[in-house]
């Protein structure tokens, strides 16, 4: 199941990137960063758990950055 995450799903997004962070796959995020983001985000659901997260920070009409996939 995918949908739009919410802001009940920011300290499971938190731990969910954090294994990421200490190995250098993603770059820190604020719990402030998370917490915008989550509006543009979406939370990939498995079995009731947190598979994934993404969102997607548009800066203009032609330029995007798909964040925290």
């Amino acid at each position: 199941l995918v949908r739009a995450a919410g802001v009940e799903d920011l300290s499971t997004v938190e731990a969910f990137i954090q294994p990421f962070v200490e190995q250098g796959r993603l770059l820190p995020r604020t719990t402030d960063e998370l917490e915008l983001l989550l509006p543009s985000g979406f939370v990939a659901l498995l079995d009731g758990q947190l598979g994934g997260f993404a969102a997607l920070e548009v800066y203009s009409n032609k330029l995007a950055e798909l964040r925290s996939l």
